[in-house]
């Protein structure tokens, strides 16, 4: 929640750590996968953080209340995902950084959607690293800028 806990990643250490600024507490957690590098992270409308493996192909979450790590393996051992979104929905958008594809986490189910349905390539965007993505409700698109000096706009069916 908003003023109790600010959640970060550690790339380099293979941790994940929560602050919690009432107290000055830190909780360290270490994620599983060997050279997993969490990267970015994101929290949910429950509170639940979520961010890349960028040195895997994964994407994990942190349970806020045990502190356990749940991870989502990708449906290609070559992905890199590097940017994450969530919608409204409780999905978890992420871009495949090495491939150019945009790719769908459902956590209640944890299928991930591969390139026969939601990945899309991000070419036409003019490519390259997506830097950051935001969800936009009233459009069901996800905005995103890219190294390119572009901006694209995936729409949500």
């Amino acid at each position: 929640r908003a003023g109790e806990n600010i959640w970060f990643t550690a790339q380099q250490s293979n941790y994940v750590g929560r602050l919690d600024t009432r107290t000055g507490k830190v909780d360290l957690v270490k994620v599983a996968t060997e050279g997993s590098r969490p990267y970015g992270i994101v929290i949910d409308q429950t509170g639940r953080p979520w961010f890349n493996e960028f040195g895997v192909a994964k994407i994990a979450s942190v349970d806020p209340k045990t502190l356990e790590v749940k991870e989502f393996a990708l449906t290609n051992d070559r992905a890199r995902g590097r940017r994450i979104g969530l919608t409204s929905d409780g999905k978890v958008w992420y871009v495949d950084f090495a491939r150019g594809f945009l790719g769908r986490l459902d956590p209640a189910t944890g299928k991930v959607d591969g390139e026969v349905f939601s990945i899309t390539p991000i070419a036409q965007s003019g490519g390259m690293t997506v830097r950051h993505m935001v969800y936009h409700a009233p459009t069901k698109s996800i905005w995103f800028g890219t190294d390119a000096n572009t901006i694209g706009r995936a729409k949500i069916e």
